[in-house]
């Protein structure tokens, strides 16, 4: 007896517009439009769906393992390599040397994701942004006053340099 496979959302909502078009309440162009196809795309998932039914619209790649899927012994050798010849190394470094010396071509994302795993190397956590508590502003206009001064030479070298002052009331955000 035949397993049924699993569908996807997508897939079920493929098979719910294709019963539609069978039943004559949406046309081919129709039903492009709900899927979000192109109308030729369309015609095609149409055509597999009359010549093998529900499983012509299940993904004919599910469960089958990625072409571009590294072998595992070229995996193996490359964590070896690092273990021992490379100890230290960044996954980047790592990498370089890996395709300068040994010839493994490994993109420096792959071996970094592999050090992970084999806990080698150990991933950099995103810093906590911590948000300061904000202080109450004062009730009052003059119960508070900020002040910052910049020594420059303000008058462009027609007198001395000066500082200016500049003070700010805290309640009101003022110039005093």
């Amino acid at each position: 007896m035949k397993e049924k496979a699993q569908m996807s959302i997508k897939e079920a909502e493929r098979l719910s517009v294709m019963r539609q078009v069978d039943k004559k309440f949406l046309t081919l162009r129709e039903a492009s439009e709900e899927l979000q196809l192109s109308l030729r795309h369309t015609k095609r998932v149409r055509k597999r769906y009359l010549q093998r039914g529900e499983e012509g619209l299940i993904s004919l790649k599910r469960g089958k393992e990625n072409n571009r899927k590294i072998d595992q012994k070229i995996r193996n050798r490359a964590i070896y390599l690092v273990k021992t010849n490379y100890v230290g190394f960044g996954p980047t470094l790592a990498s370089e040397k890996l395709k300068e010396r040994d010839g493994i071509t490994l993109s420096s994302e792959t071996l970094r994701k592999w050090l992970i795993e084999e806990g080698i190397w150990k991933g950099k956590r995103k810093k906590e942004v911590r948000e300061c508590q904000r202080r109450a502003r004062r009730s009052r206009f003059g119960e508070l006053l900020q002040g910052d001064g910049s020594h420059h030479d303000w008058f462009e070298g027609r007198a001395e340099k000066c500082s200016r002052l500049q003070l700010l009331d805290d309640a009101t955000s003022k110039n005093t």
